[in-house]
């Protein structure tokens, strides 16, 4: 890739075609990289960041710098280093583009990838936004109309999106008394919070809550599929995977041969975005955290990256998203909800409980088959 070429020569057909690759880096921000963070950003503060690492503590007057702030620098310095990856050649062309003071082409490259980013996420929330039938797992069902003619009738306005919203460690109390529940949510004494698993992302709804291990089912609803393979694929393959393709599908033209985490978690935002009664894609839905939800699911799958479980689970992701089988909820026996307790509970501190009991017993294993 050549800085004169973009500099020099922006009617020649190699930095056309140069500026193809750039819009495709645009495509692959949101669903790759994170529909939350700022290209900009991304760009010049990440690249500072990748090549100073910490700042220098005379630039804070000595003090330490604040958590919160740590972790946005190391995001964005990651998610530097993963859109540069993308790009052969990105790297040194930023560099050139350094030395050269960055100028106004350099701007526009910079506008032209957010622009695509931005642009993207918003097609991609339009295209799912109507498409409720996804959480579907029996195809008899029906969703109820008024949620398909006005997006405000949605989250915890009605019963039927409130159940999946929901908070699957609340489920039984939601089912006790359904209007009770939503009149006490957004706004309302009751909290629903990012640091809750919403009940959409589980495909066990009918079965008693475990709370030692909310794994159990997690990460297994039907949406979180049919809405990759409607992103991926085409919308046509979302419940019909079997069906043919007849244009260039978006996990070719962004390079995405495998289910990861940030295409879980993205396809998990999008799905709360389709239930929520928000009209605009937004950080934040009350007190709920869209932004640290997305970043918890990375972390569940970064942090049990050796995990039998996870690694299981993105086999699973991935055979049902690429190879067609069919993704419907198990035919598992219904089992009778118990009473929830809904003071706060550290779901994650039970996670990483199992996680390690499951470590535990594999050395165990081992150590018994040497």
């Amino acid at each position: 890739m050549s800085f004169a070429l973009l500099t020099d020569s922006p009617r020649n057909v190699e930095a056309s075609q140069t500026l193809e690759q750039f819009e495709s880096l645009g495509k692959i921000v949101p669903r790759l990289i994170s529909p939350f963070l700022e290209v900009r950003l991304i760009l010049m503060l990440g690249y500072q960041l990748s090549q100073e690492g910490t700042p220098d503590p005379a630039a804070t007057g000595g003090a330490p710098l604040p958590q919160e702030t740590i972790e946005e620098n190391e995001r964005l310095r990651r998610a530097y280093m993963m859109l540069v990856a993308h790009m052969p050649g990105f790297s040194d062309l930023i560099e050139e583009f350094r030395k050269a003071n960055w100028g106004s082409k350099w701007s526009d490259i910079v506008s032209l990838i957010s622009k695509t980013a931005t642009q993207t996420r918003s097609n991609d929330s339009s295209s799912v936004c109507n498409k409720l039938n996804y959480f579907l797992a029996d195809a008899k069902a029906r969703v109820p109309q008024e949620l398909l003619d006005e997006k405000s009738t949605r989250g915890f306005n009605h019963p039927w999106t409130g159940r999946l919203l929901c908070p699957r460690r609340m489920l039984t109390k939601f089912r006790q008394d359904p209007d009770a529940f939503i009149a006490k949510c957004n706004p309302g004494p009751r909290k629903i919070l990012h640091s809750d698993w919403p009940t959409f992302l589980y495909n066990n709804d009918d079965r008693e809550y475990d709370r030692d291990n909310p794994e159990e089912g997690l990460f297994r609803g039907v949406v979180l599929i049919r809405i990759l393979r409607h992103l991926l694929i085409g919308p046509g393959a979302a419940l019909r995977p079997e069906q043919k393709q007849t244009r260039r599908s978006n996990a070719r033209i962004i390079g995405a041969s495998t289910v990861n985490a940030y295409l879980i978690a993205y396809a998990a935002c999008l799905a709360r975005f389709m239930l929520n009664n928000s009209k605009e894609w937004d950080h934040t839905d009350f007190l709920f955290d869209v932004s640290a939800f997305y970043d918890r699911i990375i972390n569940y799958f970064d942090s049990g990256k050796d995990d039998d479980r996870v690694i299981e689970l993105l086999a699973w992701f991935q055979r049902e998203v690429f190879t067609g089988r069919s993704s419907t909820a198990t035919n598992e026996e219904n089992i009778p909800d118990s009473e929830d307790e809904v003071g706060d509970e550290d779901e994650d501190a039970r996670i990483n409980k199992q996680r390690e009991l499951r470590r535990n017993q594999r050395n165990a294993n081992n150590g018994n088959s040497s």
